[in-house]
């Protein structure tokens, strides 16, 4: 399978679990450093014909996130013991704040996208929760 890695300033396409690994290993590297925590997004390629996508966040603790978006709605992965709290991410022209209760270890989220680049469907390695169902508590970054 292929996937293409997006945001406003990225456009790689992905084919095999070695580019998948450099891509995750440059992003880890960048929020390492960064301020926030950054997000990446992922869709079958070609882009466009995917009815579904996978963004991720890293954050700067080893936690990050994995969302899932099909027709049947917007799935966050779902920490095994959440704290209460945001940490702030940054998807390129779009800061946000996401609540603890998301974040899972960056293995994880590893995990996920690896799994999401063999099968293209929502990865089982994690447990998920409905957009509607977490607490937000939202506020974007100027």
């Amino acid at each position: 399978m292929t996937l293409h890695a997006f945001d406003q300033h990225t456009n790689i396409l992905i084919t095999t679990h070695e580019d998948l690994m450099k891509v995750l290993d440059e992003l880890s590297g960048k929020a390492e450093v960064a301020e926030v925590g950054l997000s990446l997004g992922f869709t079958p390629a070609p882009a466009g014909n995917a009815r579904h996508q996978v963004v991720i966040g890293i954050g700067k603790s080893g936690q990050g996130f994995l969302q899932y978006v099909d027709d049947e709605g917007i799935f966050w992965t779902r920490a095994e013991q959440p704290e209460e709290g945001v940490s702030q991410y940054y998807f390129p022209g779009h800061p946000f704040s996401a609540p603890y209760e998301v974040e899972v270890p960056f293995d994880v989220v590893r995990a996920g996208l690896t799994e999401y680049l063999s099968t293209t469907q929502r990865p089982t390695c994690a447990a998920w929760s409905p957009d509607d169902e977490l607490e937000w508590n939202v506020v974007l970054l100027p």
